[in-house]
């Protein structure tokens, strides 16, 4: 019996507590500030989202998975996210994650790192803390990867959802029609490592930026 599978397809679960629902990924400043107007602007942005998480950030969750001390990778980390936006993002969904996954999971690493983060020892980026997670949980390397790549896009397809972009059947056949994609991504990101990390889509960063001048604001980023 494999029991790894479960703890994989819950981490997989929308109902799983890791606070993403409340992040756009830059998506509702990049519509308020005319970026994304139509649905073919809205195509090139989650695509474009989809090779940010593979280059810029699954090198982070590769690093820790290899067996890398989580906290060098989650400093470094904390180095590369020059956004404030993004950094902020980043830190709220790596505590939820980790905590989410202490008291389900109940590993002993995942508790001892969860204790440090709240003391603020280190700062619990959400990359490094999927690639502590699906380590403990003895997630293969390559699902954890395709979790966060799927999560990733999931994630601002359901906030075009609700800023009334697109609705739930579109956003699904977008997904789809993304498949391709996500495998070309998922290999391209294969091996990299936390050094290997680089910003794709300076575009998305600098309108995600602006996010908090937003006077009116439906996410967190």
């Amino acid at each position: 019996m494999n029991v790894n599978r479960w703890a994989f397809l819950q981490l997989c679960d929308s109902a799983f507590p890791s606070g993403g629902f409340v992040h756009s990924g830059g998506l509702e400043a990049s519509v308020r500030f005319g970026a994304v107007r139509t649905r073919d602007d809205l195509h090139v942005f989650v695509e474009q989202a989809l090779w940010q998480t593979a280059l810029g950030s699954i090198p982070f969750l590769h690093e820790v998975h290899a067996g890398t001390i989580p906290s060098a990778v989650d400093a470094r980390c904390d180095v590369f996210l020059l956004s404030p936006v993004a950094r902020k993002a980043s830190l709220a969904q790596g505590g939820a994650l980790l905590l989410g996954a202490t008291k389900i999971f109940g590993h002993a690493a995942l508790v001892s790192y969860n204790d440090d983060v709240r003391a603020r020892s280190h700062p619990g980026h959400l990359f490094p803390m999927l690639g502590l997670i699906s380590h403990a949980c003895d997630i293969a390397r390559v699902d954890a990867a395709s979790l966060a790549l799927t999560s990733s896009v999931r994630s601002v397809l359901s906030a075009a959802v609700r800023l009334n972009l697109i609705g739930p059947y579109e956003a699904g056949r977008m997904q789809h029609e993304l498949a391709e994609t996500f495998e070309q991504a998922l290999l391209a990101s294969d091996g990299l490592r936390a050094e290997d990390a680089t910003n794709v889509s300076p575009r998305i960063e600098l309108v995600q930026a602006a996010h908090e001048a937003l006077d009116v604001r439906l996410f967190q980023s």
